[in-house]
C-alpha cells in the first residue's frame, strides 16, 4: 500500500504541474481565444490570412475523454481496442477494478497534447490548416500511466509510456469549415469606452465572453451531434516497465506495444423532400486494432507471486452505439501467445460496457466480460473494470479589437 501511496502522490504532482502550465498559459497568451487575429506578422511569406476573427486552435469541445493508450497497453483499462481521436489539451484517468486475469488492480494515468498544452500560444488557426506537420503534431498525445496490484496472485507495479498519433482525422474541429465559420460569424463588439487599466480590460473580456458562451456552445453542440462518431485512423507505441514485488528498486523492462486503429463512423441518410435538405443522423462507430507486443510480464498462476514472458499479437474490434454523450460498448479481441517456453496458445476475449458523460469534460466507463484460452500459466475468467475521465481545456475567450 505504501509503493502504491508513493507512486499516487508522484503523479498528483505531475498533475498539478502540467495544470500549472496550463494556467499561466491561457493568462499569458492572447492568442489563446475563441476569436483571434490571425496574421502572422513575422513572417511576409506567410499564406494569406482567412478572415478577421477567424477562430484559431482553441476550440474546445467537450467530446469524451480520448483512451489513455499507457493503460490500454498496460491491459488495465476498460478497453482494450484504443479508439482514435482527437486529443485534449490535459487528462487524467482513474482506474479501479478486477482485471482480466482475476487480480485486483488500481492505477492513474495523465495524457496531454503537447502542443496544446505547452506550446500553441502563437498558433493560429492559418497556420494549423496550412501546415500537415502541425496538425500531425496537435494530434499528438502522451501518456503516462501507472498501475499496482494489491493482491497476492499480483503485487506488481507497472508504468507505461504511450505516443499516439491521429494520421487521419475526419473530426478534427479546428479543420471543420462548417464548425469555424459558425464561431467566426458570432459578432465581436467594440468597447464603448476607454479601458485604460488590466482591470477594466479584464472585466470587459469576461463580460463579452460570457454574453456570447450560449452562441458558442450552440456552435459545438452542432458539431459534436453530427461528428461525434467521426472516422479516423491513429497509430501508436508504448514501452512499459515493471517491478514483480511491488517495489520501486525492482523495475525492469517490461516490453512495448505497437498498435494501428481504424474507427468509422455509421450513419443512417435521410434522402431530401421538398423543402428539406438529406438529413445524416450518426449512430454509432466501429473501430478495428491490430496489436503486438513483446517481453510482456504475466503473473504465473501456478506460483504466487512469480512471472513468465509471452509475446502476444491480436486483432480487436469495438463498437459503440450512442450519440455524443454516452454509447453503449462492444469489444472482442482474439490474440496469439507465445510465451518464452511452452507452446503457442490463442485466447479471446468479449466485453460490454458503457461510456457516460457525467459533466463537463467528466467521463466514466465500465466494462464487463471474460477471456478464455491463452497459456496454461495463465490466469483466465471474468473482468470487471472501471474509470473515471477527467479532461481540461482552455476556455475560449473573447479578444479586445
Amino acid at each position: 500500500m505504501s509503493a502504491l501511496t508513493s507512486n499516487v502522490r508522484a503523479w498528483l504532482v505531475v498533475l498539478l504541474v502540467l495544470a500549472s502550465c496550463q494556467a499561466l498559459h491561457a493568462e499569458t497568451g492572447n492568442a489563446e481565444t475563441g476569436n483571434a487575429d490571425t496574421d502572422n506578422k513575422d513572417s511576409k511569406d506567410a499564406s494569406p490570412p482567412p478572415a478577421p476573427g477567424t477562430p484559431v486552435k482553441l476550440i474546445t469541445l467537450d467530446l469524451a475523454v480520448p483512451d489513455s493508450p499507457a493503460f490500454a497497453i498496460l491491459g488495465l483499462s476498460p478497453e482494450t481496442v484504443v479508439r482514435p481521436s482527437t486529443p485534449r489539451d490535459l487528462a487524467t484517468t482513474v482506474l479501479n477494478g478486477v482485471d482480466r486475469r482475476g487480480n485486483l488492480q488500481s492505477g492513474l494515468a495523465v495524457d496531454f497534447a503537447p502542443l496544446f498544452l505547452f506550446a500553441g500560444k502563437e498558433l493560429t488557426y492559418n497556420n494549423y490548416k496550412s501546415s500537415r506537420g502541425t496538425q500531425l503534431y496537435g494530434r499528438t498525445q502522451i501518456s503516462f500511466a501507472t498501475a499496482k496490484g494489491a493482491t497476492d496472485g499480483d503485487k506488481s507495479l507497472r508504468l507505461a509510456l504511450g505516443v499516439r498519433t491521429t494520421l487521419w482525422d475526419q473530426g478534427d474541429p479546428r479543420l471543420d469549415e462548417t464548425l469555424v465559420t459558425c464561431l467566426d460569424d458570432i459578432p465581436i463588439p467594440v468597447p464603448t469606452t476607454a479601458l485604460l487599466t488590466q482591470a477594466a480590460r479584464d472585466a470587459w473580456v469576461a463580460k463579452a465572453t460570457a454574453e456570447r458562451r450560449p452562441a458558442v456552445e450552440g456552435c459545438h453542440k452542432a458539431f459534436k451531434t453530427r461528428a461525434w462518431n467521426a472516422s479516423s485512423f491513429a497509430v501508436g507505441v508504448a514501452p512499459s516497465w515493471q517491478s514483480p514485488t511491488g517495489e520501486s528498486k525492482d523495475f525492469a523492462y517490461a516490453g512495448t506495444a505497437v498498435w494501428a486503429s481504424l474507427a468509422l463512423g455509421l450513419s443512417m441518410s435521410e434522402p431530401a423532400t421538398s423543402g428539406a435538405p438529406a438529413q445524416v443522423h450518426p449512430f454509432g462507430q466501429l473501430i478495428v486494432q491490430g496489436r503486438y507486443r513483446n517481453k510482456e510480464m504475466v503473473p504465473d498462476k501456478n506460483t504466487k507471486g512469480a512471472f513468465f514472458d509471452q509475446d502476444s499479437a491480436g486483432v480487436g474490434a469495438r463498437l459503440l452505439l450512442g450519440a455524443a454523450d454516452r454509447a453503449v460498448v462492444i469489444e472482442t479481441q482474439v490474440a496469439r501467445q507465445s510465451p518464452k517456453t511452452g507452446s503457442s496458445t490463442t485466447s479471446v476475449s468479449v466485453s460490454g460496457g458503457g461510456q457516460l458523460r457525467l459533466a463537463s469534460d467528466l467521463w466514466v466507463s465500465l466494462s464487463v466480460g471474460a477471456t478464455r484460452g491463452g497459456s496454461p500459466n495463465e490466469q483466465r475468467g471474468g473482468f470487471v473494470l472501471s474509470s473515471l475521465k477527467w479532461a481540461l481545456s482552455r476556455e475560449p475567450a473573447v479578444k479586445i479589437p
